[in-house]
Formats: C-alpha cells, sequence, structure tokens
C-alpha cells in the first residue's frame, strides 16, 4: 500500500516536475545567451536590495547573473511551487475528489498512507531539482562560457530543501484541515513573505538577525553557489521540514475526513444574505454550465484571497523599490536586444 500510493502520486504529478525544470534548465541558456550579447555592467549600479530579490549576489560575470536571476529566483520559486501543489494534494485533494475512503479502505494506516504521500513530495521535488542541475551544468558548455568555480551543485541542493519546507506547509495544513485551497495559499504566503523579508530585512538596522527566521534565509544566507553546502543551514531546513511532516501526521490521525467535498462555500454564505443573496442568484444564473465558474472560484476562496492579499502587497513594494534605482538603471532597456524586449512587449524599466 505505501509503495502504491507513492507510485500512484509520482505517475500522477511527475510531468508537471519535468516540464518546470527543463523550462527552468532552457531559461538558463538563454539567459547565459543573452546576457553574453550585452553590456551587463549596469548591474553594478543597481541598489544591493533590488539584486538580492534578483537571487543575483555577484554581477561581476554572465554566468553569476544567469544563476543569480534564474536558479536562485525562478527555479527556487517554480520548485518551490510544485512542491506546494505536490504537498496540499497529497491529503486534502483526495478529500476532495472523494477517493481517501479508497485509499484507507485497504489494511494499512492512515499514517502510512500520509507518509507514502510525504515520500512522493521528497522524490518528486528531487528530481525537479536534478533536472535544474544537469540543465544548470549543461548551459555554459553549451555556450562556452565560465562559470568562475561556482558550485551548482551546492547551489541546487539549497533549492532542493528549501522547496520542501513550502511543500511540507502546505501538506500539514492540508492534512489538519482538509482545504486544498488553504494549504495551498498560505503556504505561497509563507514563500512569498519569506522572500521578501529576507531580501528586505537586513537593510534595517536591529533587523538583520530577523530574517532567520524565515526559510528563505538557510536557501541562499550562505551563498552556497561560492561557500559549498552549510550543513548547518541544510539542518534547519530539514529539521523544519520533519517538525511539519510530524504535525501533519498528527493532524491527519485526529481528524474526522471528508469522503467529499461538504464545506460551505463562499457562494453559500453569500447567499444566505438578503443583502447579498439576489446579485449571488443572478451570477450564478439557471442553466447548469453557468454554475461551474462560481463553484469553482467559491471552492477556491482561500488561495483567490491569499493570492490577491499577495499581489497586493508585491505592488506596494515595487513602488518604494523603484524609486531606489539610479537614472542609468531606468534605461538599461535601451542595451537589451530588441528580440528579448518583444517578450515583455517593448516595455521599458517602470
Amino acid at each position: 500500500m505505501l509503495a502504491g500510493v507513492l507510485t500512484k502520486t509520482i505517475r500522477d504529478r511527475w510531468v508537471a516536475f519535468v516540464v518546470g525544470s527543463v523550462a527552468i534548465g532552457l531559461f538558463t541558456v538563454f539567459g547565459m545567451a543573452v546576457y553574453s550579447g550585452i553590456d551587463v555592467s549596469f548591474y553594478a549600479g543597481m541598489p544591493e536590495p533590488l539584486l538580492g530579490l534578483m537571487g543575483i549576489s555577484d554581477v561581476t560575470d554572465i554566468s553569476g547573473l544567469a544563476y543569480g536571476a534564474i536558479f536562485s529566483f525562478m527555479g527556487a520559486m517554480t520548485l518551490a511551487g510544485l512542491a506546494i501543489w505536490v504537498g496540499a494534494g497529497v491529503v486534502a485533494g483526495e478529500e476532495r475528489s472523494g477517493t481517501v475512503s479508497l485509499l484507507l479502505g485497504n489494511p494499512k494506516s492512515r499514517t502510512h498512507v500520509l507518509l507514502s504521500g510525504a515520500g512522493a513530495l521528497v522524490l518528486l521535488t528531487a528530481l525537479g531539482a536534478l533536472i535544474m542541475l544537469i540543465g544548470g551544468l549543461l548551459s555554459p558548455v553549451i555556450l562556452d562560457v565560465g562559470i568562475g568555480g561556482r558550485n551548482i551543485g551546492a547551489l541546487t541542493f539549497h533549492l532542493f530543501a528549501n522547496a520542501l519546507v513550502y511543500g511540507f506547509i502546505a501538506l500539514a495544513i492540508g492534512a489538519w484541515t482538509g482545504n486544498g485551497g488553504l494549504a495551498t495559499g498560505v503556504a505561497a504566503a509563507v514563500m512569498v513573505v519569506s522572500y521578501i523579508a529576507v531580501g528586505l530585512l537586513p537593510l534595517f538596522k536591529g533587523l538583520e538577525d530577523v530574517a532567520r527566521v524565515f526559510p528563505w534565509y538557510y536557501f541562499d544566507g550562505s551563498d552556497p553557489q561560492f561557500n559549498g553546502i552549510d550543513w548547518g543551514h541544510i539542518g534547519v531546513l530539514a529539521a523544519v521540514s520533519g517538525i511539519l511532516a510530524v504535525l501533519a501526521v498528527i493532524g491527519w490521525n485526529r481528524r474526522d475526513l471528508k469522503g467529499r467535498s461538504t464545506g460551505r462555500t463562499m457562494v453559500d454564505r453569500l447567499r444566505s444574505s438578503p443583502i447579498t443573496r439576489r446579485i449571488v442568484d443572478r451570477l450564478a444564473g439557471s442553466a447548469a454550465v453557468s454554475r461551474i465558474w462560481t463553484r469553482t472560484i467559491s471552492e477556491h476562496q482561500a488561495l483567490l484571497v491569499v493570492t490577491a492579499y499577495i499581489m497586493a502587497l508585491v505592488g506596494v513594494f515595487y513602488g518604494p523599490l523603484y524609486s531606489l534605482l539610479p537614472a542609468e538603471v531606468l534605461g538599461m532597456a535601451d542595451q537589451l536586444p530588441k528580440e528579448l524586449l518583444a517578450l515583455v512587449g517593448n516595455a521599458d524599466m517602470s
């Protein structure tokens, strides 16, 4: 049973990890190719907060920019997002689809079922990290670019351990609540807030050590691409993931499980109020097709609310950050190839 649930989870979700990881590998090749064709000295004038948030710790050569902007930012976000997706679906997804009773109908304990899903989470995240590592190692070979002694293996290992934390956050919340949307939303919020906090808190006197509270600090706080694996930081990330796994087991074993989606949705609550009932009934319509989108939104209300909050926070944050950029950086778009600018609608820095 343990192997059965584990292999089923991997079978159902491996494609997304392969596609996402291969995409990061291709972006690494693309990034190095683009950087090799332009003057990258303008990065030296950027404020440290912006460079840190872009994942760039070294602006002296092409590979440093590519690994920083693509691996340490895009790669880390992609792998963590995929881990969250799996973690939220391990138990909460089974409850939502009504298949949890089939899993538990076998002569195995709840703990076995949960741990098999957790094992699939670890293996799938490792698969994604391995593919990214291969892409990261092949990119400079393909383009004949030196990497300056960088330890891409150490960077990728930190990236893997970091992603697992957010996946296990989603797993634990899903195990306690049975709500996949809430698990996804909260885990994603923790990831984004952690990323922003680690980038900004060191700028404020007296708050430098507060950054250590957030998991993202233990991902790149030791600069693993130059200093190798920091086993102390890896130990912290592994311990957090382990604690979350234990909490998931406790919550999963103590809660009454839902054989199907039974929660009271946002639409249900709005319909219970005389003020909003007419509007909601009009939006929902009378035909079966017209109800699909309203029910879908309602069922994912936790993710919707948390995502809206995150985007509002990021929107407020980027205004002041933009004002820190020097004039020469604001004109950097003039140095970029037309093909690259076309990908973003021929936009300027603003």
